[in-house]
């Protein structure tokens, strides 16, 4: 399948160093300076060079704005810390490459992309989905907790002793043991000033 492909990029050595390799597998490969200078996709794919994530994540979400569909916008990363300016866009471009992904390789998931595949690498997708997992599980460790273990968890990060927290939520000091360790259980700790510790870092 032939069609045209932009290569966007700030360098004019790069842009017309990967033309070359575009112009066996693309019947038309155009090298312009930035997203800011097309008018419209048409249909083609857009090879992003990525320099200032931020930036493209503007021009980006303006072209969006302007009903622009995004699936055939490859960007390629010059580092991987990158991704995290541009997470938002996961599942809106056809593809987020690192800084290691060679010519060949490009060309080749340009191809994919123009077909309607959406190519992510597993090293970008455990990045942006670790901190998610983490926020969904102490969401869910947190949420498991009672009310009553949530008031005894309030006060262990206080400091509170066994005695004391018996005495403010008016309930017996074994009562308040048994709370004590269905917290320990349900956060995963192995003591109080780790159920403490992590309250504090989630609460």
């Amino acid at each position: 399948m032939k069609s045209t492909v932009y290569i966007v990029s700030e360098s004019f050595l790069l842009g017309n160093l990967l033309r070359e390799p575009f112009s066996e597998h693309f019947t038309e490969v155009a090298v312009i300076p930035c997203l800011d200078a097309m008018d419209g996709t048409d249909g083609a794919v857009v090879l992003v060079d990525v320099g200032d994530a931020e930036a493209c994540a503007r021009a980006l979400r303006r072209i969006r704005g302007a009903g622009q569909d995004l699936s055939s916008m490859v960007l390629l990363l010059r580092s991987e810390d990158q991704g995290a300016e541009l997470e938002g866009l996961i599942g809106e471009v056809g593809a987020m490459l690192p800084p290691t992904t060679g010519a060949e390789d490009v060309v080749r998931i340009c191809n994919v992309v123009n077909a309607g595949v959406c190519i992510w690498p597993r090293s970008l997708i455990s990045t942006f989905t670790a901190g998610r997992t983490r926020q969904c599980m102490t969401r869910r460790r947190l949420g498991s907790l009672t009310v009553r273990e949530q008031a005894v968890l309030d006060r262990l990060s206080d400091g509170d002793s066994n005695k004391s927290i018996a005495s403010a939520l008016n309930i017996s000091d074994s009562t308040v043991r048994v709370h004590v360790r269905s917290v320990l259980r349900k956060l995963g700790a192995t003591n109080r000033t780790q159920a403490a510790l992590y309250a504090a870092g989630h609460g």
